[in-house]
């Protein structure tokens, strides 16, 4: 592991307890009577918790690229090796462990897809996200316009397996187009892509780079077999 790697570790804690001190000091001030300063340290926490993490994710993409395909997650012995998947996925920690904050975003209609562009996320117009759908890799997807996703969905555009060398990763965008509905419960891993006006079923699992096309997977909501 790399310092830089070692680094990044401590950004999960950094960023809750940086984020929860400045919302404890707003309220103390707000008890105070103090409302204009308190409403200050409640808008850093706001702008420490949402905001910091991809404006950091898109400097650490912009100098250390995610390898799109098959990269090595773990150093060979004797070599040390950065991996910028790694970098990029303690940025994102926090929403992992606490998907509630997440969650509230969809509240606000729009929100949610507005905040995932800021990952560098493509999404598209009119998306709609239930409150536990699940991206793992925030800016590695790409939504079309008119998108419903069921609930508990997960899309994930990374996969780590054992390799002779030590553990290896493989990345890839998942593609979603345009007038799509995926299922409540449906898994989609790494280089999926869903072609335009299909709806998937209900718990449909998306094997690596499988794509789903209208001549071999549309599906009419409604019927039962």
């Amino acid at each position: 592991m790399t310092n830089r790697s070692r680094v990044l570790l401590f950004f999960p804690a950094f960023h809750g307890l940086s984020a929860l001190i400045c919302f404890i000091i707003g309220l103390n001030l707000m008890n105070h009577s103090h409302f204009f300063s308190g409403a200050e340290w409640f808008g850093f926490s706001l702008f420490l918790l949402y905001l910091l993490p991809p404006f950091l994710y898109r400097i650490h993409n912009f100098l250390f690229p995610i390898r799109i395909g098959f990269d090595r997650i773990t150093s060979q012995k004797g070599q040390k090796k950065y991996n910028a998947w790694w970098g990029t996925h303690q940025l994102q920690i926090l929403f992992i462990a606490f998907p509630a904050l997440e969650s509230a975003l969809r509240i606000i209609p729009g929100l949610y897809s507005a905040w995932l562009r800021l990952w560098g996320a493509e999404i598209g117009r009119s998306v709609y996200w239930t409150p536990r759908a699940e991206i793992i890799d925030r800016g590695l997807v790409k939504i079309g316009d008119y998108v419903l996703f069921g609930h508990d969905v997960a899309l994930c555009s990374h996969v780590v397996t054992p390799g002779p060398n030590g553990l290896r990763i493989y990345i890839r965008e998942i593609k979603i187009g345009n007038e799509c509905l995926i299922g409540a419960k449906s898994k989609f891993g790494p280089g999926v892509q869903i072609a335009n006006g299909l709806k998937i079923p209900y718990s449909t699992e998306g094997r690596i780079n499988q794509i789903f096309s209208k001549e071999d997977f549309q599906v009419k909501v409604g019927t039962h077999e």
